[in-house]
């Protein structure tokens, strides 16, 4: 066997371990997040819909309303996506043209006088577009995170698992059955209600923390 043909062997091979990988981290993330939407009292086949499982996560950390940004921000990035392909093709056409067609007509941007830098203009605008998409979505999912683990009855440092290490930190979520979901934060009178749920302490809304001892005042 020649140097090349193994060399394209081992690529194959390590192509091959890459995509079970990504399927296998695909499905326990689909998995994972069924449990954890079944736990908040969700339709746990959300998980396997596209946007919707967003929605639904959204709403179980209690940031419903920031979905929507989510939702416009991805949209606008998936558009600047195509647009920047759209002005790439049609730019470089515009370039190989220009050279022996001085005056073809560009039917978005009209003669070669001017379109090239119309479509320069329109790729540095699609640029910008993806970017500030893809922060804004970046913020509203980091907001979620939070709100997340805080439904679960956790804190600060499980929020930043979510934010760097989802998969596994919802994993920890679906399959630990010490947590519960606990809610946003607020009941229905929008009066806090104590955090931990009955994760840990076991304590409800008002129910006496203490147990059967004394009132405290």
């Amino acid at each position: 066997m020649s140097t090349y043909s193994t060399y394209y062997t081992i690529m194959s091979m390590i192509d091959g371990f890459k995509s079970f990988i990504n399927l296998a981290v695909m499905v326990l993330t689909i998995v994972a997040s069924w449990i954890m939407y079944a736990k908040a009292g969700e339709h746990g086949w959300a998980a396997i819909v596209p946007f919707y499982s967003s929605y639904v996560k959204f709403r179980i950390a209690g940031k419903q309303k920031l979905f929507w940004g989510y939702l416009v921000a991805s949209i606008a990035s998936i558009a600047g996506c195509i647009l920047l392909m759209y002005e790439i093709i049609a730019s470089g056409l515009s370039v190989m043209t220009s050279s022996y067609m001085g005056s073809y007509y560009d039917s978005t941007y009209g003669y070669a006088g001017n379109r090239i830098g119309a479509h320069m203009g329109m790729l540095i605008f699609a640029v910008i577009l993806i970017i500030g998409a893809m922060i804004a979505a970046l913020v509203m999912n980091i907001l979620c995170c939070v709100g997340l683990a805080h439904a679960f009855g956790k804190g600060a440092g499980f929020a930043c698992g979510l934010i760097f290490l989802n998969v596994i930190f919802i994993c920890i979520i679906a399959f630990n059955k010490n947590i519960v979901y606990v809610g946003d934060g607020y009941n229905s009178n929008n009066n806090y209600y104590n955090p931990y749920g009955s994760n840990g302490y076991g304590q409800q809304y008002g129910q006496n923390m203490y147990g059967n001892g004394a009132n405290q005042q």
